[in-house]
C-alpha cells in the first residue's frame, strides 16, 4: 500500500491533487505564494482499505524521502528527531519528500498511515512511537518501507 492510494474526500477544498504530489510556488506580480493555504487540513480516504486519514498541507524543509516521520511547525514539515519522541508537538508523515523551502505538499497527520519508514530497530505490537503515534503491529527493520501506524491528533474527528 502506499500514499497514492489516498485520494481527497473533502467537499470544501477542491484543486488537491494527488497527496503524493508536492507543488512549487506561484509566482503572481513578482511574489511567490504557496498553491493552498499552509496548514489546510483536507480529509482523505484510502481506496482500497477504506480508512480515513486527514493532511496537513505544510512547506518543505530537510524531508529527503516519503514516509519519514515529521513534527510540522511553524508551517514547515520538519524531519522528526529522537527529542521529538517526548515533546507535544505535532508528528506526522511525509507523503512526499519536500527537501527544502520551495517545495509545498502534504503530511499524513491522523488516521491510519501504511507507508511510514521504520526505524533500524524493532517495535512490539500497540507500542507508542511518538505521543501521537503507535504502532498496532508489530515491525522488525526490514520492513522499512512498509510500517503501518496509528496518529492521533485531538480534536479531528472526521465529519464523513
Amino acid at each position: 500500500m502506499a500514499v497514492s492510494e489516498y485520494y481527497n474526500i473533502d467537499p470544501v477544498v477542491v484543486g488537491v491533487r494527488a497527496f503524493s504530489d508536492t507543488d512549487a510556488p506561484r509566482v503572481v506580480n513578482t511574489a511567490s505564494y504557496p498553491p493552498h493555504a499552509i496548514g489546510g487540513l483536507v480529509w482523505g480516504k484510502h481506496s482500497t482499505a477504506g480508512h480515513r486519514a486527514l493532511f496537513q498541507y505544510a512547506q518543505g524543509s530537510n524531508v529527503s524521502s516519503v514516509g519519514q516521520f515529521v513534527r510540522v511547525q511553524n508551517g514547515s514539515a520538519v524531519l522528526a528527531t529522537a527529542s521529538d519522541f517526548t515533546n507535544y508537538l505535532p508528528v506526522g508523515v511525509a507523503c512526499a519528500p519536500l527537501t527544502n523551502a520551495s517545495q509545498y505538499g502534504w503530511v499524513l497527520i491522523s488516521g491510519y498511515c501504511d507507508f511510514a519508514k521504520g526505524p533500524l530497530s524493532s517495535i512490539a505490537a500497540n507500542q507508542a512511537i511518538f505521543l501521537n503515534v503507535y504502532a498496532p503491529v508489530s515491525y522488525t527493520s526490514s520492513q522499512s518501507n512498509s510500517f503501518t501506524v496509528m496518529l492521533g491528533q485531538p480534536g479531528y474527528m472526521s465529519p464523513f
